[in-house]
């Protein structure tokens, strides 16, 4: 409510013809796009009580879209997690995430907002099999990130959006190098969230 009532944000809906659920009501006119850094569902006590699902309807409510995949995604199993992201609504992006459906992930989603075309870059830290229960990752590989990265990002720039922001579930330190020998990446905006 504060996002769209008291500080005129208004979350819009999913790339054209990708189910998601209706962000906040009073949105006729999306301009914000709501992205998560991952590990979405772990952490507050209410949502561990609940496997996911508080935080699940939480995001959706938020008009969250967009994510990157989060080492403790898998927190309460492989099937929670595939409820917790319908329930959510929301999509995962992972460029070095290499897995078959239903956890298959894409590199890159664009999004349009106010007649701008925002492409959305995604990874996941490659260390999950070692920061996490490696037995609920099996057939699910994690790739090394920057040239994941570096492939993803060039496939983003060829749908010809606006910009191209990416957003990993990785440490600042490890990111910041990889972004300093990129600049032909063209990043409007790099985050990240893990550390």
């Amino acid at each position: 409510g504060r996002w769209v009532a008291g500080e005129g944000r208004c979350p819009g809906p999913a790339p054209a013809g990708i189910p998601a659920g209706p962000g906040p009501p009073g949105c006729a006119d999306p301009s914000t796009l709501a992205i998560s850094g991952g590990d979405n569902y772990t952490g507050p006590a209410i949502s561990t009580f609940f496997a996911g699902a508080s935080m699940a309807e939480v995001l959706r409510r938020m008009g969250y879209v967009v994510s990157a995949f989060g080492n403790h995604e898998f927190d309460f199993g492989r099937e929670q997690f595939l409820r917790n992201r319908e329930a959510a609504g929301l999509l995962y992006l992972g460029a070095n995430v290499k897995a078959e459906e239903p956890m298959k992930l894409p590199s890159f989603l664009v999004f349009e907002r106010r007649g701008a075309r925002i492409a959305v870059v995604g990874i996941a830290t490659d260390t999950t099999l070692t920061t996490a229960m490696a037995s609920r990752f099996q057939g699910v590989q994690f790739l090394p990130e920057e040239p994941a990265l570096d492939k993803a990002i060039r496939e983003a720039w060829a749908a010809k959006p606006d910009a191209v922001v990416a957003v990993a579930h990785e440490c600042p330190d490890v990111l910041a190098p990889m972004l300093e020998r990129h600049p032909e990446w063209h990043l409007a905006f790099f985050g990240g969230a893990h550390c």
